[in-house]
């Protein structure tokens, strides 16, 4: 799930995402157990981030959801594997790519500080940008392919489980 008003390109998207905020979980919350969040956190201004996050945390709590924020990910100045390429063979250096990075990293260290255990953060991890097959772990400027995805999985995985088996064990100890 994205945050609710993400902006983009894609209507539909923004549609299906503000369906899911309007309609969905008001009718299904009961059914719900844990919402993940994912969103390209950099490309807002921090003001807007901490309105969206703060948001997201009041409307679930009430609604008695809790939310885990997957991390963002590296995000490039141009598609991924046309950088990882332009980078290799032709040592070419990009105008923004210094302060591209570093806004990414702040916003991730931001967002890991603030909302610490609720915070699944990616950054820090040392993924393979390639496969043993050269296949690349991002498929444009920041999002994974299969690969990718691949190599998150487990650390995500495990950080659901756990919160859901914290969650399961706090609704035990409430109903005794």
């Amino acid at each position: 799930m994205a945050l609710k008003d993400s902006e983009g390109i894609l209507k539909g998207s923004i549609d299906y995402f503000n369906y899911i905020f309007k309609n969905y979980i008001p009718a299904n919350y009961k059914k719900i157990d844990l919402v993940v969040i994912t969103s390209n956190y950099a490309a807002y201004p921090k003001e807007k981030l901490d309105q969206k996050i703060k948001f997201s945390q009041y409307y679930f709590s009430k609604y008695k959801i809790p939310v885990l924020f997957i991390g963002q990910t590296k995000v490039y100045p141009i598609d991924f594997p046309t950088y990882y390429y332009s980078k290799k063979k032709y040592a070419v250096n990009y105008p923004n790519e210094e302060s591209l990075f570093n806004n990414t990293m702040k916003i991730n260290n931001y967002l890991n500080e603030n909302l610490g255990s609720r915070y699944i953060n990616l950054l820090d991890l040392n993924m393979k940008q390639l496969s043993p097959k050269n296949y690349p772990y991002l498929y444009d400027k920041n999002h994974l392919t299969y690969y990718g995805t691949e190599q998150y999985r487990e650390v995500i995985q495990n950080v659901i489980l756990n919160t859901m088996k914290k969650n399961i064990n706090l609704k035990n100890t409430t109903n005794d």
